[in-house]
């Protein structure tokens, strides 16, 4: 466990913050170069990715309070220090997915955004997000496993107040999902039969 990866004079440079700063700078790197192929080439890509990211955000700091409510019904101002961490990952998927998918229904001239292509064009990028937010869990020690007997398939690792017990390595069995995943989404994108798929298949 590593929260904390370097010291300065201005403050602490966190894992967790580290982390997701370079994860989503490679996510976008890929889905820009992903975009340059002819089956994609969609307009206005980096717009839907920016409104995902602020649905994530809204939706995992909502996920976050409601998960605690009987901690912010006694401290109610608490609930807007988001500068004071606390983000709900299944919140953040619901919010980036509804945000992104209202995106996808406003319309542009007069025809809607083609959602499902766009869905298809960020596959990889959140496939390695989902690999990095595990790694990010890892370093800093939430999304930690359940504790368990000691066996070849467990660990001794800790908790998010540091206390170690043998317990399932859920953050890196997440980490090595997501790797998986991201790194099929990512050959499937690029195979050239994939235009001839129908909109959506790689979401």
């Amino acid at each position: 466990m590593y929260p904390i990866l370097a010291r300065f004079s201005w403050g602490f440079l966190y894992s967790y913050t580290a982390v997701w700063s370079v994860v989503l700078a490679l996510a976008l790197g890929q889905t820009a170069w992903l975009n340059r192929r002819p089956h994609f080439r969609l307009a206005g890509w980096l717009d839907g990715a920016l409104v995902a990211v602020l649905g994530g955000l809204v939706g995992g700091r909502l996920g976050f309070l409601l998960a605690n409510h009987a901690y912010f019904q006694l401290h109610p101002a608490e609930a807007w220090l988001v500068w004071g961490g606390g983000f709900n990952g299944v919140g953040a998927m619901w919010g980036a997915l509804v945000l992104f998918w209202l995106w996808g229904r406003l319309k542009k001239g007069q025809e809607t955004r083609p959602w499902a292509r766009y869905a298809d064009l960020y596959t990889p990028a959140l496939t390695l997000c989902y690999a990095g937010g595990w790694l990010a869990c890892g370093l800093e020690g939430c999304g930690y496993g359940q504790e368990a007997f000691l066996a070849w398939y467990t660990a001794d690792l800790p908790d998010s107040f540091g206390v170690y017990a043998v317990r399932y390595p859920t953050q890196w069995w997440g980490m090595g999902a997501g790797v998986v995943l991201w790194l099929m989404s990512s050959w499937g994108a690029y195979q050239p039969h994939f235009a001839h798929r129908p909109s959506g298949f790689l979401f």
